[in-house]
């Protein structure tokens, strides 16, 4: 349909006889209906080209799936930028220390570094180099800031990161290149739940932000939601602890599973304490659970204490918190323990064998 309403704002188009041609050898090669679309109405004057079926093998061959959207865009910087336009670029790459492998990784992960005029090449990276003092090689990896605004969005982000690295507020391996690439409306979506823009937290936020596509997002809520969460729930454990949302659909499942119907725990209750989707289930999740149902048992740990703050301390507190203080059943709790660890690593060295 996009095609067709494309076609039809500019129906002198299709009189030129490689122009239907192109349209279909597209189509049978799987590129995106949005893709070709975008191409009619932004450059249409690409599909007299009689070289397009080679540029489609081209980019297949670097890896590119014509299936996503990136295929559009690589296709139209391949057919827009000549040869020595494109040789210029990557010279401007190499000026700043890219390899030609790294300019050809940048193209691969991010197509549209390669239709940024050569000026706005050489003005981010020398406000990335010289003034920032950043490793040039990050932009290889992150190469959508070279397409991102200097004044409006690069120097003003810079500005925070540049703050939160001199309060160690943020990892010095932390990825420099990813608050540049999220969007403003996720920014304000993280903000308004009330993460803290200043706190690590805000990061890893971030973080599941871009790299869990909406799709994705949906069936996690979902699994959730399978398990007695609300969409209220959801937005509180990912507020509270937002590595829950890049914990796996089968991870979500085997924790509530273990947790609602082997230990008979109150799903809701991990709502409070959501690191937990974090933890290993066989070296901390079950060890752990162990002890814990058997201080309920004998009545040593209170009814209404947390059910989830045992399994998120650290390994000494554990031991000092829930074993040694209970010197009558210190030693057995510890062997319980033990065996259950002794259990999860027997299992590690079976899978590896």
């Amino acid at each position: 349909m996009d095609i067709i309403a494309s076609a039809i704002r500019n129906p002198a188009l299709l009189c030129e006889h490689r122009v239907p041609h192109n349209i279909t050898m597209l189509v049978e090669n799987r590129v995106a209906d949005s893709s070709i679309a975008k191409l009619l109405r932004t450059n249409s004057r690409v599909f007299q080209k009689c070289e397009m079926l080679n540029l489609v093998e081209e980019l297949k061959n670097l890896g590119f799936n014509p299936s996503k959207t990136t295929f559009g865009v690589a296709l139209e910087a391949k057919l827009t930028v000549n040869k020595t336009l494109w040789k210029e670029k990557f010279d401007a790459f190499k000026k700043w220390e890219w390899s030609d492998e790294d300019a050809h990784e940048a193209f691969r992960k991010k197509p549209h570094c390669m239709l940024v005029s050569i000026n706005k090449i050489n003005l981010v990276m020398s406000f990335w180099v010289n003034q920032l003092g950043w490793d040039v090689l990050a932009l290889a990896k992150g190469p959508s800031v070279l397409s991102n605004s200097l004044e409006k969005s690069i120097i003003p982000r810079a500005s925070v990161v540049q703050f939160l690295l001199k309060k160690g507020l943020r990892k010095k391996d932390a990825s420099l290149t990813c608050p540049f690439v999220v969007s403003e409306q996720s920014i304000e979506e993280l903000k308004d739940l009330g993460i803290n823009p200043s706190r690590i937290s805000f990061g890893i936020a971030l973080k599941a932000k871009l790299t869990v596509s909406k799709t994705l997002w949906k069936e996690k809520v979902n699994a959730f939601k399978k398990w007695g969460w609300s969409d209220e729930d959801v937005r509180e454990a990912f507020k509270k602890m937002p590595h829950c949302m890049l914990a796996s659909i089968d991870k979500i499942n085997l924790v509530m599973s273990f947790w609602v119907n082997q230990l008979g725990w109150d799903a809701l209750a991990l709502v409070k304490g959501p690191a937990i989707f974090s933890n290993s289930l066989d070296k901390r999740i079950i060890p752990r659970a162990s002890v814990v149902q058997f201080l309920l048992k004998k009545g040593l740990r209170k009814k209404d204490a947390s059910l989830t703050y045992p399994f998120v301390v650290s390994e000494q507190l554990f031991l000092d918190m829930f074993i040694k203080p209970f010197k009558e059943d210190s030693s057995y709790l510890l062997k319980l323990y033990e065996e259950k660890l002794s259990l999860a690593q027997t299992r590690d060295k079976t899978s590896m064998s």
